[in-house]
């Protein structure tokens, strides 16, 4: 008699049919579990520094464009090298800053929270006029927003306040009805806004225990955020992994004590079959290292994070295949930054 596999599953009873209670490099399918995949070259050489985040922006014309930036400067891929294009003098950050980015429309917008909010297009970053510093940047509905900010009117620790731009001008940050640029707080619950994605036109920020969606309904209040019930949120911005469920976009996160998946409706627990192990696994001292990477052609979420007595490093992975709903498990290999890579194209003859 076959048992068909159950997927990684550590928190099962160790007779459980199927269950996969430990393993190295086992992830799902529609059929079961399979062997992870190896470490590949992209042909680019090494950083000059630790990766501390990193984009892909597909152009107006189609063309994809990757950047990648470290503490103290932000490159573009350039097929076999890096071409540097930080704005005069690079930059300071923070021995914790991570570089978050956002597209819109041929413009790409950069912030560290410690430097101020960088836009580029094809050549080299520059200060973008007006804008708050910004630990997270994000689009949405013909806005960019910045969250959990410093700027001079409102002060340096603003860690639960948001700002849109002017509705259709990411250059334009002065509040007015007129225009759609807005900014507020977000004080109904606790604590920093740890992380913000867009979700269809409507866009979602998070703290750690709370998650507020945000849709713009424009007059005097622009902007509408409603807090959700219960105590869902998102440990950090990179945790945060944006997915494509069928025709529906939905958003999965891992929180303080749990992992979410969030369509716009309700975020529902799916961290049942290892949520105990994980958080037993889990550095949480060192919780703001978590990156995510989506397989949305084999519709896979992975997840990587500094384990205990890693010395700090991201040494840990798991993987969520979201039609299947199971559960795999990584190499344990020592990574700086996880995210998604676009290849350059194959021509055939």
């Amino acid at each position: 008699m076959f048992i068909p596999l159950q997927g990684f599953a550590p928190d099962a009873e160790p007779t459980a049919a199927g269950a996969v209670l430990d393993g190295v490099n086992v992830i799902p399918t529609l059929r079961g579990m399979r062997a992870g995949p190896s470490a590949v070259t992209t042909g680019l050489p090494a950083l000059a520094a630790a990766c501390r985040g990193v984009h892909i922006h597909q152009d107006l014309d189609g063309t994809f464009r990757f950047y990648a930036g470290t503490q103290t400067a932000l490159y573009q891929d350039a097929s076999t090298t890096w071409t540097d294009r930080s704005a005069g003098g690079g930059y300071t950050g923070s021995s914790t800053s991570r570089w978050r980015f956002a597209s819109f429309g041929a413009y790409i917008v950069a912030a560290n929270y410690v430097d101020a909010t960088q836009v580029a297009t094809t050549a080299a970053f520059a200060a973008l006029a007006g804008a708050p510093k910004a630990a997270i940047v994000e689009s949405a509905e013909l806005f960019v927003f910045a969250f959990n900010t410093s700027d001079g009117t409102y002060g340096t620790t603003q860690y639960d306040r948001w700002w849109c731009c002017a509705r259709g001008d990411h250059t334009d940050w002065t509040p007015a009805v007129a225009t759609g640029s807005a900014t507020g707080r977000l004080i109904d619950g606790a604590g920093p806004i740890t992380g913000a994605k867009r979700l269809g036109s409507q866009i979602v920020a998070y703290k750690e225990q709370a998650t507020y969606i945000g849709t713009y309904v424009g007059g005097n209040e622009i902007w509408n955020w409603q807090r959700l019930p219960g105590n869902a949120g998102a440990l950090n911005h990179e945790c945060i992994a944006l997915i494509q469920d069928g025709d529906t976009p939905a958003q999965v996160f891992i929180g303080k004590d749990d992992i979410w998946f969030f369509d716009g409706s309700r975020p529902m627990s799916i961290g049942a079959p290892l949520r105990e192990w994980l958080f037993a696994d889990l550095d949480m001292a060192l919780a703001y290292k978590i990156c995510s990477a989506v397989d949305q052609h084999n519709a896979r979420v992975w997840w990587f994070y500094p384990g205990r007595g890693g010395a700090g490093a991201i040494n840990r992975s798991i993987c969520w295949n979201w039609k299947s709903r199971r559960w795999g498990i990584g190499t344990g290999e020592t990574i700086e930054f996880a995210g998604t890579y676009q290849a350059a194209g194959v021509t055939w003859g």
